[in-house]
């Protein structure tokens, strides 16, 4: 049996007639079509996507262009390149390129012309459908789909095949003159019918018939495509996926080169490591000092003049960088600028991370290493931030297999340098290592959109400067109210369950009891870590010794 049950169904059709021919006989192991007006092997194709999907059969078109393409595209069928009358000989064809439009019916190329197309007439070969399936030895041979689509000329095709004989098990004949709405099958439904067939379905351009011998299809042939068929598309949509695709690939490709480009600008200044060197000592400085924005407005004030040093020194690099605002790659990448602004959207926040008492650091005495700045600031969340910046460095670093002893933080003591270093020299992947990163800077836990955010700019900004974006985010968080003076509490080779709906409740019912059944063997392992979501913190604790 033909199962694609997992595998979307990719619908070439124009009004979706192969997704209903596939409901009906997706159990028929290589199936076998005869496509009269077969047109196109691709667009507005009724056999394409069965062909996709192991059926094969024989295509009958009298355009020469038409039959070309689809020897080319379909080398396991049969092409036969002759028009389909009531009986042997010729007649002029009216061809409209490129279309399928292309007819035998004087009517209709008298329509085709009325709607300003243009047609060549070009004279061919006229042989009825009994003389063809005979030449091809199909005798006895089921066919399943028999598709009739010639514009207009649908009578003289059932006309000169004994439908009796043959007895396709599915008949798909188009049933209205060529670009309306106005029905043409009084001229031959009658043939259909005497045949042994049964109507089961007509779409507003086709008319679907089921022979007698397989009337246990005709409910699945009674209505057309739907929601229930899912899932399954036109071959439109999945080639502006594919477009999607490639124009994501292209912008990455760009924010690569603007990276390699950022680099080289760096190194033509000659500045990067001064630069570097003061954004260390502009760190801790301004950490101290954001916290003390937070009660009181001198603190940012002295920050702002104690960077403004630093600042001239980057503005030479900044002039590089801001040419290249004027690139077509910059405009290209327009979304990236967002998040080069260091701005990535949020979430709801998060009261504090899941830890099972919160570091809290006392304030240190002053340090005379570090800036003016610095002795005017402080507080509990700056010391928190170190705290975590620590942890997750030495996190980072106890996870590497083949840690490298020459990655040491070039500052020794400053938690930023150790923080972008254990960055540089982790092996995980970038979406993980921004999580953490987001987690560590705010005290939250990122929504989908903001880790995506901070894992492109974690993609583009070398891990020292990255850190510093860090600290904006902490001072956000600061302007929030939502700073915590919290550690960090990882749970490294352990197990963690989740019994919030349990833990927060004294039901009896059978889930209930056979969560504190199972937890109750479980909690014999040291390993295993009892936790639950904190609905008024927003936030996964551990259990209280009570709770477990």
């Amino acid at each position: 049996m033909n199962d694609f049950a997992d595998t979307p169904f990719l619908s070439y059709a124009q009004n979706y007639e192969d997704v209903v021919v596939w409901r009906a006989l997706r159990h028929v192991t290589s199936g076998r079509y005869v496509d009269v007006g077969a047109a196109d092997p691709v667009i507005d194709s009724v056999t394409c996507a069965l062909y996709e999907r192991g059926w094969r059969g024989v295509h009958i078109e009298p355009v020469p262009a038409f039959a070309a393409a689809l020897r080319d595209a379909r080398p396991d069928d049969v092409v036969v390149e002759c028009g389909i009358g009531a009986e042997p000989g010729s007649a002029v064809l009216s061809v409209v390129e490129g279309t399928g439009w292309s007819t035998f019916d004087t009517h209709a190329a008298e329509l085709v012309r009325e709607r300003d197309r243009r047609a060549i007439e070009i004279q061919v070969p006229i042989r009825t459908l009994d003389e063809v399936l005979d030449s091809l030895g199909l005798e006895g041979q089921d066919i399943h789909l028999l598709k009739v689509d010639v514009e207009g000329f649908e009578a003289a095709v059932v006309e000169g095949a004994n439908l009796a004989r043959w007895r396709p098990w599915v008949l798909l004949i188009e049933a209205t003159e060529p670009g309306s709405t106005r029905l043409t099958h009084d001229s031959w439904e009658p043939m259909v019918l005497a045949a042994g067939y049964r109507f089961c379905l007509f779409d507003g351009l086709n008319r679907f018939y089921v022979h007698e011998d397989h009337a246990d299809l005709q409910p699945l042939l009674s209505y057309p495509a739907c929601t229930f068929d899912a899932p399954y598309e036109q071959r439109h949509q999945a080639d502006l996926r594919r477009q999607l695709d490639e124009s994501r690939t292209e912008v990455e490709r760009r924010e690569q080169l603007i990276i390699t480009m950022r680099g080289g600008f760096e190194r033509m200044t000659g500045q990067h490591d001064a630069l570097v060197n003061g954004q260390v000592r502009w760190r801790n400085a301004a950490v101290d000092a954001r916290a003390a924005a937070a009660d009181q407005r001198r603190g940012r004030e002295l920050a702002e003049q104690e960077f403004r040093a630093v600042s001239d020194q980057a503005e030479r690099v900044q002039a590089e960088l801001d040419a290249l605002t004027r690139t077509i790659s910059w405009r290209v990448t327009a979304p990236l600028r967002a998040v080069r602004q260091r701005r990535p959207r949020r979430g709801a926040p998060v009261a504090e991370l899941p830890t099972v008492a919160p570091v809290v650091a006392e304030p240190s005495d002053a340090d005379t290493s570090t800036p003016t700045l610095a002795l005017q600031a402080g507080g509990p969340q700056a010391d928190a931030l170190r705290q975590r910046l620590s942890e997750a460095a030495l996190l980072l670093r106890s996870t590497q297999d083949d840690h490298d002893t020459s990655a040491v933080a070039s500052v020794e003591g400053d938690p930023f340098t150790r923080f972008a270093d254990a960055l540089a020299a982790s092996g995980a992947p970038v979406l993980a290592l921004a999580w953490l990163a987001h987690v560590v800077a705010t005290a939250t836990y990122p929504d989908e959109d903001t880790l995506r955010a901070e894992g492109r700019l974690l993609r583009r900004l070398d891990p020292r400067a990255y850190t510093d974006h860090l600290v904006d985010l902490f001072q956000d968080a600061l302007e929030r109210g939502q700073a915590k003076a919290v550690g960090l509490d990882p749970i490294v080779d352990g197990v963690v369950a989740d019994v919030t709906h349990t833990a927060q409740h004294d039901l009896q019912t059978g889930i209930q009891r056979v969560v504190r059944e199972t937890c109750s063997r479980w909690l014999a392992d040291d390993r295993m870590v009892p936790v639950w979501w904190d609905y008024g913190a927003n936030v996964l604790r551990r259990l209280s010794d009570g709770e477990v």
